[in-house]
């Protein structure tokens, strides 16, 4: 208490012991102002640890109340989920004492989450086990399949393949294990730009594109497949503005097939005494080489050739010692022409043609060639039983462009050409003289 403040004190009037009415002085009483205020110090200061004990006590019981109440049961719920098992049939105990309270709540909340996750996790191995099902299944197709299978990068790389691709190609499995570094249809294919045009058809149109495509010959085999091309955009890269492609191929093998529609066209189109082109062969010849010269602007010479003397040879000798000497003149005529551009047919009997690619009338390659042929063919033939015998020849000619562009035409007066020296002597050749273009049908 400050010094200011007045001290506190108390009078009271003394009176006499003889006469009550007489007040013989008074009886004050001061207060020890320093005692007081350092009494009422140590009071303050005694109340203040009281109630600074008292606080704290009530905040430790708060707490241990809180820890036993709360925080341990909250703890042992944390300790027992991590112990659980995901998936696990384990489930939280609800003590008795917090079946009605939050602890309680908040444990029968984590056992209906625990039991959602399980339902999900069931659902989600169930799916799993049916994707891994699917998978295994695919893949035993995959590999299994007798058709080759492939898928290439937009670089042309090889992504992935089954074995069958292996065994199509023709190439071992380690020889496969390089294609991924190379360009797979530059390594495989006959043909890779003919395969780079369906890729390209492919993709622009979004079906699939399917050809015969002649694989690269290893050995001495050719090996052709049937291929069936389909081009898939990659949606990931459209969304980020970049075009990748995947492109997807399945190859089967009809080396076989083709062997058989060769063997057959070959028959079709080949006499099958002489080995040359038939009529129909030759005709076709005839025509796609006319197509040719027309659109280069080069020339054709069509040469019909007959044999002179042959009708009294097959008559002497029979038809056996005939086809020996047919067989003979067509291995000259076959001789004397250029293999890979010419044609040497036969029309049927003694009757042959030949066709002369990018000779034209003022060549000396086609009277070279013509004369050449009157030679081998006047030669003698010696038959199996070792009897020589001759034949000679009559040749017509006529050129593309000069005396036509169409087969027809030019055969004609090839033909023509060719009774002309018949009738004129026979063993020689004779240039066919175009009809005015009036005469012309």
């Amino acid at each position: 208490m400050s010094d200011d403040i007045e001290p506190m004190h108390a009078e009271r009037l003394l009176s006499s012991p003889f006469d009550e009415s007489e007040s013989v002085g008074v009886f004050v009483i001061r207060a020890n102002q320093t005692r007081v205020n350092g009494i009422a110090r140590q009071e303050a200061l005694l109340l203040a640890a009281m109630m600074i004990s008292q606080a704290a006590l009530l905040a430790l019981l708060l707490c241990g109340a809180v820890a036993v109440l709360i925080s341990q049961p909250n703890i042992k719920l944390a300790r027992n989920m991590r112990a659980m098992t995901p998936g696990s049939t384990e489930r939280l105990d609800t003590p008795a004492r917090h079946r009605r309270d939050e602890i309680g709540s908040l444990i029968g909340g984590a056992n209906a989450l625990l039991d959602a996750n399980t339902r999900a996790l069931q659902r989600e191995r169930t799916l799993r086990e049916g994707i891994e099902a699917m998978e295994a299944q695919y893949r035993r197709i995959f590999d299994s399949s007798s058709a080759g299978i492939f898928v290439l990068d937009e670089h042309g790389r090889l992504i992935n393949s089954n074995p069958t691709v292996s065994k199509v190609v023709g190439m071992s499995l380690a020889a496969m294990g390089d294609l991924p570094r190379d360009d797979f249809i530059d390594r495989i294919f006959a043909q890779p730009e003919r395969v780079r045009t369906m890729m390209q058809t492919a993709a622009r149109t979004g079906e699939t594109v399917s050809g015969d495509l002649e694989l690269i010959q290893r050995g001495n085999a050719r090996r052709w497949v049937h291929c069936l091309i389909s081009v898939h955009h990659s949606l990931e890269a459209c969304t980020q503005g970049q075009e990748q492609n995947t492109t997807e191929g399945l190859i089967y093998d009809i080396t076989e097939r083709k062997r058989t529609e060769s063997a057959v066209q070959y028959q079709a189109e080949h006499d099958a005494l002489t080995g040359l082109h038939n009529r129909a062969g030759s005709h076709a010849v005839i025509d796609r080489l006319i197509a040719g010269a027309v659109a280069d602007g080069s020339a054709l010479s069509v040469l019909c050739i007959d044999l002179d003397g042959f009708k009294q040879v097959n008559d002497e000798y029979g038809h056996e010692a005939g086809d020996q000497v047919l067989k003979v003149c067509a291995e000259r005529m076959n001789a004397v022409v250029r293999r890979s551009t010419d044609l040497a047919g036969r029309l049927g009997g003694d009757e042959f043609v030949v066709a002369l690619r990018d000779v034209g009338p003022l060549e000396l390659t086609l009277s070279a060639t013509a004369a050449n042929l009157l030679s081998v063919l006047c030669e003698p033939v010696i038959l199996s039983g070792g009897t020589a015998v001759r034949v000679g020849a009559s040749i017509g000619i006529a050129c593309a462009p000069r005396d036509g562009t169409d087969r027809a035409t030019l055969i004609e007066l090839a033909d023509a050409s060719m009774y002309e020296v018949k009738r004129t002597g026979k063993n020689n050749f004779a240039m066919a003289v175009a009809p005015a273009p009036c005469d012309r049908h």
